[in-house]
């Protein structure tokens, strides 16, 4: 079944209305003209003829105009009707059945049978026969209905009348239509001068054939009635086979005008019939001759432009085959097609040679590698039937990926990557198989020296993390094992501080020994929090501090303790409270300016700053000392390393003080970080801290 086309219902809207009037106005013209001669051989009823063209160009019209043509069918029909016969009333009903029957026809042509090109295509034909059928019997019933209630017929001759009626209109669409409608697809012919000729040479044969059969040119001879419409196949099918169904419909409508001219001069074989009788069977035989040759000429037509496309797709496919190979050939992959049962080589690139070293051309089968000797993985060669070539060949085996120790023409070993696949026939039959393989050897031994050196980068990271816990581990044992002697030493000096009237030359000693013993306790202090910071073993016990606070408490105990002493301190502060652990924020502002203090010799500035900007909370200790070697300066909070490193250790020191501030305040979510403008030029540690909301805060002043 074939959708309708969507063009002709709107085609008139689209033209304009000037050449649609005109084009409407041809019609009914054509139409009427067309309608007056059939009508001219109206024999069993004045209004009932066996040839009916108004039919075909009713129906054509409305294929190719669009149904909004049908005024112009009904306008034509009624005219030819009420200037031949019947009244008013009649022609009214006569038009409205002709129309009717355009209209339906063309519906149902459009439905079933390609519409406008429904002569283009033999199914097409085929499907166009029932449904003008059907569409003229409608005006067939009703003009007959008609004529018999207008009193202008007698119901004696109502079968007649309808089966001439219908036949008339069947004849004439089956004739008409195909004519008008393959001239409107195909309005100009552009033939060669040689092709002129031809078509010229064909009318003549069928004008002289219809003078044969039709004319009674050779009358004298006794063929006036001898059945010669035989020789009417020829031309037809000369004009299928040589131009096209346009041309074969051209010829069968010639054919039957000189042939209904000839039967109604007496000439013919069908001349001897009663005179609508014999009309009746001439159109039916002239109408199948128009199927059956348009028929052809569509086949033959659609076989040529098979013809053509399956030219077109070979061209194509030697193309894409060429394209195909030659790519194959160029591919930096080796790849290689063996037929099937037989693994003959049907294609080996150039790749092939280049991986195997071995001369690709020379081999006959491939089905084994036999060609290719040296593939011994394991120390033994593979048998045939294990090469995945050979797999895919004879199981239809898809192998993917296949890694093969080989050994090349030269004596050299390898290792490739091996795919392959069998090609099916549209039946399911292996018939081919393609292998493409890629020489990988490099690229083993790269991942093979990747994963050594990821061997000893992960045995260097092990050994790395053993002498860390180690270093951690000896830290905490040497901090507990110095404090217990260094508790015993200082609880000593305190007994004897108490001895009444200690001797004075035993007075320095005492003096000695405690400084020292509290400038060891501190070194021990801090290896144990380094130690606790870096097992994670400190617990910071949150709260609101007041950061300028702690700032001014560290700044008094140390000028009490005489710290300071020849130092100039200057605190610059403003209250900022951050959240946090007050002693491990009082030890790291002790360890900071302690570490200004070591480094900045008598005289020097020492200045405290704590305030607050766009990112938080700020405390910088800055001084004048001997500052910080550029090269020193990125790892000057690493643990046992020093900012200014002196050969005779007089300025003391572990390198652990600042370790320990960096990690206590990372640990309060912030961060340190040291300037300096090098050797003498003193130096600045800043430590940045989130700061506290104001309005959660205590009312308290700093004192």
């Amino acid at each position: 079944m074939h959708a309708a086309t969507p063009g002709p219902q709107t085609r008139l809207t689209r033209t304009r209305p000037l050449a649609a009037a005109a084009g409407l106005l041809l019609l009914i013209g054509l139409y009427v003209l067309s309608g007056k001669l059939g009508l001219a051989l109206a024999l069993v009823n004045r209004s009932a003829t066996a040839v009916w063209p108004p039919t075909g160009l009713a129906l054509a019209a409305l294929l190719v105009l669009g149904t909004r043509a049908w005024p112009a069918v009904f306008a034509g029909a009624f005219l030819v009707n009420l200037t031949t016969a019947g009244s008013i009333a009649t022609s009214l009903a006569i038009a409205g059945g002709n129309t009717l029957e355009a209209v339906v026809g063309a519906a149902l042509v459009r439905r079933w049978a390609g519409g406008q090109r429904a002569f283009g295509r033999a199914p097409d034909i085929f499907r166009f026969v029932p449904a003008a059928a059907l569409a003229t019997a409608i005006s067939a019933t009703v003009g007959t209905a008609t004529l018999l209630l207008g009193g202008l017929a007698v119901s004696a001759d109502g079968v007649r009348i309808w089966t001439t009626w219908w036949l008339g209109d069947l004849t004439g669409a089956l004739l008409v239509a195909p004519l008008v409608l393959l001239w409107s697809a195909e309005p100009r012919a552009a033939w060669s001068p040689r092709r002129t000729v031809e078509a010229a040479a064909l009318l003549l044969v069928i004008v002289a054939i219809a003078a044969v059969s039709f004319l009674g040119t050779f009358a004298d001879l006794g063929i006036r009635n001898t059945p010669l419409t035989f020789l009417f196949l020829p031309p037809l099918v000369w004009a299928a086979f040589r131009f096209g169904p346009r041309e074969t419909a051209t010829a069968v409508a010639l054919l039957s005008g000189l042939a209904v001219s000839g039967t109604l001069r007496g000439f013919g074989p069908f001349a001897a019939l009663p005179g609508n009788e014999a009309l009746l069977v001439l159109q039916c035989f002239m109408a199948t001759l128009s199927v059956t040759s348009v028929t052809m000429a569509a086949l033959v037509r659609e076989r040529a432009s098979a013809h053509e496309r399956q030219r077109d797709l070979l061209r194509s496919a030697e193309l894409a085959h060429g394209q195909l190979e030659a790519v194959v050939r160029h591919m930096p992959v080796g790849v290689m097609i063996a037929e099937a049962p037989s693994g003959r080589l049907l294609l080996a690139n150039d790749q092939v040679e280049r991986i195997w070293r071995h001369p690709a051309r020379a081999a006959n089968s491939v089905a084994g590698y036999g060609v290719y000797p040296g593939f011994h993985p394991d120390g033994r060669r593979y048998e045939g039937s294990e090469w995945p070539l050979a797999r895919s060949l004879a199981a239809g085996e898809v192998v993917l990926s296949e890694e093969i120790e080989f050994e090349r023409g030269d004596g050299t070993h390898g290792t490739m990557s091996v795919s392959s696949a069998p090609v099916h026939d549209p039946e399911g039959r292996i018939v081919a198989a393609v292998v493409i393989f890629l020489d990988v050897s490099d690229a083993k031994v790269v991942e093979r020296a990747k994963a050594d050196l990821l061997e000893m980068e992960r045995s260097a990271r092990t050994e790395a993390e053993a002498a860390s816990r180690a270093k951690d581990e000896f830290l905490a044992m040497l901090g507990h094992e110095l404090r217990n002697p260094l508790g015993a030493i200082t609880s000593a000096v305190a007994v004897l501080e108490r001895l009444p009237q200690p001797e004075e030359r035993a007075r320095p000693v005492l003096d000695v020994i405690a400084r020292q013993s509290k400038h060891v306790s501190r070194l021990v202090d801090d290896l144990l929090d380094v130690a606790r910071v870096t097992t994670g073993n400190i617990v910071l016990r949150r709260e609101p501090v007041d950061l300028a606070e702690t700032a001014r408490r560290v700044a008094v105990t140390l000028e009490a303790g005489g710290r300071t002493e020849g130092h100039d301190l200057s605190l610059e502060l403003e209250r900022v409270w951050v959240d946090g652990d007050a002693a491990r924020l009082e030890q790291v502002v002790t360890n900071l300016i302690t570490n200004a203090l070591r480094y900045t010799p008598r005289g020097g500035r020492i200045a405290v700053r704590v305030d607050r900007d766009e990112r938080g909370a700020r405390l910088e200790v800055s001084d004048t000392g001997i500052g910080i070697d550029p090269d020193v300066l990125p790892r000057v909070f690493d643990l046992f390393v020093q900012a200014a490193p002196q050969p005779d250790r007089a300025l003391g020191g572990l390198g652990v003080g600042l370790s320990l501030v960096r990690r206590l305040v990372e640990l309060h979510g912030g961060r340190v970080e040291a300037a300096s403008g090098g050797r003498g030029r003193g130096s600045s540690f800043t430590v940045r801290l989130p700061a506290l909301q104001r309005a959660s805060l205590p009312a308290q002043p700093p004192r």
